[in-house]
């Protein structure tokens, strides 16, 4: 049987719109695997670690400043600082990042129940120093364990980090931004912050 012109014309649009679905689709992989390239080991175990739709803390550095981001379904930016933005977002939304533009590099810190265990004044730091650099200097950080934590100096080493004091369960160290997340993800650690400033009277 003949095939009419209008159902050629039928086929035709169907044919088009698999097409651009498929385009599309294929775009939205590309991204999210170019997203997933800027991952570090680091950061990929972290992720690997954070099951179900938990909710995941992530930094992304631009090539240039980052400016407003997609929606983020049911997450929100944390922290900025010049090209880096930090976001909490759940891990099922993702693949919203990969619509981010001129993202040079992406930093799983953990999910937000490690991630809380950073103070925010600290947070601010990190992302500062993530900013600044690709290969940041250390930070001078306090880190509090539970009570009963044992092996802390060797612990603290084990996680890239250089202790510098230990005093029971507070320990002060030297630490780089990867240290600090490799460490955060303590199950005994509670806090994680900078050491306060010491005004002296006259100032």
């Amino acid at each position: 049987m003949p095939i009419s012109r209008s159902q050629d014309i039928a086929v035709l649009r169907r044919m088009a719109r698999r097409t651009a679905f498929m385009i599309a689709f294929a775009a939205l992989g590309c991204n999210a695997a170019t997203l997933s390239g800027r991952l570090d080991a680091g950061s990929r175990a972290r992720l690997a670690a954070i099951s179900g739709n938990r909710t995941v803390w992530i930094s992304l550095t631009g090539t240039v400043p980052l400016g407003d981001l997609p929606p983020l379904d049911g997450g929100r930016v944390l922290a900025r600082s010049g090209k880096t933005v930090l976001v909490e977002i759940p891990r099922g939304s993702l693949s919203r990042l990969a619509e981010v533009r001129h993202v040079e590099s992406a930093v799983v810190w953990g999910d937000a129940v490690t991630g809380e265990k950073i103070e925010p004044a600290l947070r601010r730091d990190l992302v500062r120093a993530l900013d600044a650099s690709p290969s940041p200097p250390p930070l001078t950080v306090i880190a509090t364990f539970a009570g009963g934590a044992t092996d802390l100096d060797a612990r603290i080493r084990a996680a890239g980090a250089e202790p510098r004091t230990v005093a029971g369960t507070v320990a002060t160290l030297h630490a780089t931004p990867e240290a600090v997340f490799t460490l955060a993800q303590e199950i005994d650690l509670t806090a994680l912050r900078r050491p306060r400033e010491i005004r002296n009277a006259d100032g």
